[in-house]
């Protein structure tokens, strides 16, 4: 499903992240290599470099939640697609076999059932195999903001901060208002406001 939506949605100009969760110790280092050396000899983090592509090795004490990942690895795309993360309560897609009718997430985290069974099984379903169905129904529900707003993410100190409809719209409205009487600025895409240094805030 992943490898048949990230064409999809990125044919339709979104810039797609994707997560796939491990429930053993991987390696993507080979034994031998400098960058395997490096973690080796003690490294906290190593970072492979190249003119195509980047990767970064770093060693945690615990697993970090999705949250923690896209603040800290995703914060420059349009959307993160995971394929495992059963346990985190994120709004799912539920992809069913033949034959089944049963779902394994709580339904109220499943907002799309994608499936071939003509079973009702309580939730807005579509045919499994029909991509283009999936990518509108998540289109819709987390891509499309409504004309002239920004997309709003909130991190402090490192930690997401969920922002409800009116918290998003007051925040995007705020700052595009603040932004247009500014000379320099022109019509922008992209955002980014960072505020350090005041520690002890009350």
């Amino acid at each position: 499903m992943i490898e048949k939506l990230v064409p999809e949605l990125t044919g339709r100009g979104y810039v797609v992240g994707t997560v796939k969760h491990d429930a053993h110790s991987f390696d993507i280092d080979h034994p031998g290599k400098d960058s395997w050396r490096h973690q080796q000899s003690g490294a906290a983090v190593s970072i492979i470099s190249s003119p195509e592509k980047a990767a970064i090795v770093k060693h945690v004490e615990r697993e970090l939640t999705l949250d923690e990942l896209a603040a800290a690895y995703l914060t420059d795309v349009d959307i993160i697609l995971t394929e495992g993360f059963k346990r985190e309560s994120k709004p799912k897609v539920e992809v069913l076999a033949d034959g089944d009718s049963e779902l394994i997430s709580p339904p109220g985290e499943v907002f799309l059932v994608a499936a071939s069974t003509a079973a009702d099984i309580g939730r807005p379903k579509v045919g499994r195999d029909d991509i283009g169905a999936v990518a509108d129904a998540i289109e819709s529900k987390f891509l499309k903001e409504p004309a002239g707003a920004f997309g709003v993410s909130l991190v402090v100190d490192g930690k997401p901060i969920a922002l409800n409809g009116i918290m998003k719209a007051m925040v995007s409205n705020t700052i595009a208002g603040l932004i247009t009487s500014l000379k320099g600025v022109d019509n922008p895409d992209k955002v980014e406001v960072r505020l350090w240094g005041r520690r002890g805030m009350k």
